[in-house]
């Protein structure tokens, strides 16, 4: 008889991986990060660093989702809300720098969702002021136009784009920078091979 050697083994066990080693494409709306892994993976849980936050706004609820669908794009799932899978809310405590999650069950993903929910009321103390970008003077333009320099202090610090159906916007629609925070996602992962069932003609499309 062969013996088994597999039973020998030790079992794998999830590590912590950061972000951007498991993302093949991140896509953004306003308030939103959808996420495009690199090869499908078991969730177990994660954590999260937040740096050099501004008290002005700060985030209470944090929503993750997931799912197990192969698409070309990953903006394809965007305001998809019935493809999505809620796995985890994340409650944030005001200044809170770091938070640490299981997950009940581990979830299998190609792809996560991470929604900034709610938010912080803004302390009296502490009232946002809009600043321009280049100059750095504060803009009390309603439209955000700067009048030293002429600059636009609605857009983006990163891209220059400027979200013209909500300007107040959490994250940047096009490059994902955040004025308010800067997040650090990691999440405790091991490989799956488990596949989506197809379950519509597109899908099946796809394979062909």
């Amino acid at each position: 008889r062969v013996p088994c050697l597999a039973a020998g083994r030790p079992e794998a066990r999830p590590a912590l991986v950061k972000l951007e080693a498991l993302r093949a494409e991140t896509k953004f709306s306003d308030s939103c990060q959808l996420i495009q892994l690199l090869a499908c993976q078991s969730v177990h849980g994660g954590q999260l660093r937040i740096v050099d936050a501004r008290r002005s706004v700060m985030v209470s609820t944090i929503r993750l989702y997931a799912n197990n669908q192969h698409v070309g794009d990953i903006g394809e799932l965007k305001n998809q809300w019935s493809r999505w899978k809620r796995v985890r809310t994340l409650t944030v405590a005001a200044g809170q720098a770091e938070v640490r999650f299981d997950l009940p069950v581990p979830v299998v993903a190609t792809n996560l969702l991470i929604e900034y929910a709610a938010f912080h009321e803004n302390p009296a103390s502490h009232p946002e002021k809009l600043q321009c970008p280049r100059c750095s003077r504060s803009v009390a333009d309603r439209h955000g136009i700067c009048k030293h320099c002429g600059d636009n202090a609605y857009q983006c610090r990163h891209c220059r784009n400027i979200n013209y159906e909500k300007l107040d916007a959490f994250l940047c629609n096009e490059c994902g920078f955040c004025k308010h925070a800067r997040f650090q996602w990691s999440f405790s992962v091991e490989p799956s091979f488990a596949v989506q069932p197809i379950s519509t003609e597109a899908e099946r499309g796809r394979l062909e």
